[in-house]
């Protein structure tokens, strides 16, 4: 008895090294099978580098969206620091007006 040294599923070949062994050749849908895999993990890896490229984007516009918002909550503490000296300015004057002309 002859057997194959890596015998694929664990069972003896019967088959002697000098007869041609017949193994069952794969259908055509067999072969196209794993060609379709490939092509659909190929087409999966195109997306998830696309979708990658654009959280990259996004990200670039959620940090530039941050910074303008950053932007703008300084520039309105600094109006209302103006508008409160320009408030106390005139209450000031609006005081020295009184006091001027009741004396």
């Amino acid at each position: 008895m002859w057997t194959d040294p890596l015998p694929a599923t664990g069972a003896t070949n019967l088959t002697p090294p000098n007869r041609p062994c017949t193994r069952p050749t794969l259908s055509l849908p067999t072969r196209r099978a794993p060609q379709g895999i490939l092509s659909e993990l190929n087409t999966q890896r195109e997306t998830m580098f696309g979708i990658r490229s654009n959280l990259h984007e996004v990200d670039d516009h959620i940090s530039r969206g941050r910074q303008t918002l950053a932007v703008m909550s300084r520039r309105v503490f600094t109006n209302k620091a103006i508008m409160c000296l320009i408030i106390l300015a005139l209450l000031g004057a609006i005081v020295l007006i009184i006091a001027y002309k009741l004396s």
